[in-house]
Formats: structure tokens, C-alpha cells, sequence
């Protein structure tokens, strides 16, 4: 079985599509430790925009949802580094976190703009071997180092079925199936 490492995407394996938090779902792991991992679902976009929650921003960001876990909490990735101290580096130019007060006054003032943050409502966790376990169940592919950082700011919505074209055999067949086939 394939190592997890911070970065990774996990794509949700189509017989998971029961799991409503989870289907269809693309999954950045933002850090995996012997304690266990934590990402963020990349690809579903929440009802809230950033002004919901932060009126103090000036402009419209997207919210998503980001997994079960904290759903009252936000949570942001981004590749800004330099301009957001505290940053936790996830791989090359991709961060978690940082200061967020900074992060506002970025927004504001047009130095963030909507391709170089991410915002997110709650993240996904599992404890220790819980995400080997699912991963060992067949319930997630990694795929590692094939994700592009723009596509995570830029055409996240695309990625689950991307990764099933890339997979090809038995996952076409899933790509135009609705999200739920029990409602087909």
C-alpha cells in the first residue's frame, strides 16, 4: 500500500457514494502524522460565501466544505507564504492557515486575490490507520504529486471526474451516473 503524505489527493472511490459528506469528493491532505490526517474536500462548494461569515471583507469569496469535522469553524489554504505569517506548509507553494487578521487586510486591500486563497467550512479527519484502513478498503485512490496548485484555487469542481477519466476502466462508467444512483 502506497505511503500518505501532506499534499496527497484522495479521490473518493464511486461506491462511496452512500457517504453523503464524502461522495464524489476530492480530498487534500493538509497534514498526516502518527496521530492521524486531516484535509480539506476540495470540491464542494457551501451555500455561505465569505461575506456570510466575514462581513468585515470587502469581496465575495467562495466557501467549501471542507469535510464533517468543526463545520462552525474556517479554515483556509493558500500560496501566499510570504504575505501570511504563520503559514504551515502542506508541499511546494501550498499553505494552511496563518494569520488570519492579515489574511482580511490582504482581501481588502486586493493583495489576496480569488486564485491564491481557499476558505473552508470544517475539515476532514481521521485518526491514527483510519485513512489506511479506508484507503486499504478501497473506499479512496491517492494519487500523489499530480495535482496542480491552480487547480486547487482554480478548477476544483472539475477534479473528481478528471481523476476518474485519468483512472479510465471500470470508473468511466461512473463519470455521467448521477450523484446518488439510487435516485436514477
Amino acid at each position: 500500500m502506497k505511503l500518505i503524505t501532506k499534499g496527497d489527493l484522495l479521490i473518493a472511490d464511486p461506491k462511496m457514494f452512500s457517504d453523503y459528506n464524502f461522495r464524489r469528493s476530492a480530498v487534500i491532505i493538509v497534514d498526516h502524522n502518527h496521530h492521524g490526517s486531516v484535509g480539506f474536500v476540495l470540491n464542494k462548494l457551501h451555500e455561505f460565501s465569505s461575506q456570510d461569515i466575514i462581513p468585515e471583507i470587502n469581496y465575495n469569496f467562495p466557501i467549501y466544505r471542507g469535510g464533517p469535522v468543526e463545520m462552525e469553524n474556517l479554515y483556509f489554504i493558500h500560496n501566499q507564504p510570504k504575505k501570511i505569517p504563520n503559514s504551515l506548509k502542506i508541499k511546494n507553494n501550498l499553505f494552511w492557515g496563518g494569520d488570519f487578521k492579515k489574511v482580511i487586510s490582504l482581501i481588502n486591500s486586493k493583495q489576496i486575490k480569488l486564485n491564491q486563497i481557499k476558505f473552508f467550512l470544517g475539515y476532514s479527519g481521521w485518526s491514527n490507520q483510519q485513512l489506511e484502513i479506508e484507503i486499504k478498503e478501497e473506499s479512496w485512490v491517492i494519487f500523489s504529486g499530480e495535482l496542480k496548485i491552480k487547480d486547487i484555487f482554480r478548477n476544483s469542481e472539475r477534479i473528481w471526474k478528471e481523476k476518474m477519466l485519468k483512472l479510465g476502466g471500470k470508473y468511466l462508467l461512473w463519470l455521467n451516473a448521477p450523484e446518488n444512483p439510487y435516485h436514477n
